[in-house]
């Protein structure tokens, strides 16, 4: 099956997302569904509008797309992405398949209403790595309670939601 990636900068920020060397190890992947990529590595998730249609969804795991690429095709027969970038080379990336279930991630993206809260701790890196990776500007907060996981806002951008998870102190 191909994939065509339409937004490869959204495809890095899910790639940036993923777990690294999780014992779930579906969390080690991006997965991939209708015209969206989602990476969580369990205190973030990204969930960016950046794919064609997929007809299957399918949980892959491959190094992150160089920075300059303007277009990239997923191709899971082969297990490689193609990435094409702004000077005309092409560059070949391994991929791997990973079989399991992702998890529910609707739950936290329809976690509720926002709500005000006294005091809350997140992670500042894991926001940081983020913003790195899709080259942001600036992020709106979105509070929806203490347990509960921030939605994060890009700009003017509606293809790409990002959420974290508030941490236990």
């Amino acid at each position: 099956m191909k994939i065509e990636i339409t937004n490869p900068s959204l495809f890095r920020v899910c790639q940036t997302a993923q777990g690294k060397n999780d014992i779930r190890c579906y969390l080690n992947g991006v997965y991939l569904a209708d015209e969206y990529a989602v990476g969580t590595d369990g205190h973030r998730l990204v969930k960016a509008k950046c794919l064609e249609k997929v007809k299957k969804p399918v949980i892959i795991r491959a190094k992150i797309l160089p920075a300059n690429t303007v277009s990239a095709t997923i191709d899971t027969t082969c297990k490689m992405i193609t990435c094409l970038n702004s000077k005309g080379y092409i560059t070949l990336l391994p991929l791997e398949i990973i079989d399991g279930r992702y998890p529910d991630f609707k739950k936290i993206i329809n976690s509720g209403k926002p709500e005000k809260t006294d005091t809350i701790s997140f992670n500042s890196l894991l926001i940081s790595d983020i913003q790195k990776a899709g080259n942001f500007a600036g992020f709106k907060f979105t509070l929806n309670g203490k347990d509960k996981a921030m939605h994060l806002s890009v700009g003017s951008t509606q293809d790409i939601d990002i959420y974290l998870m508030p941490m236990r102190l």
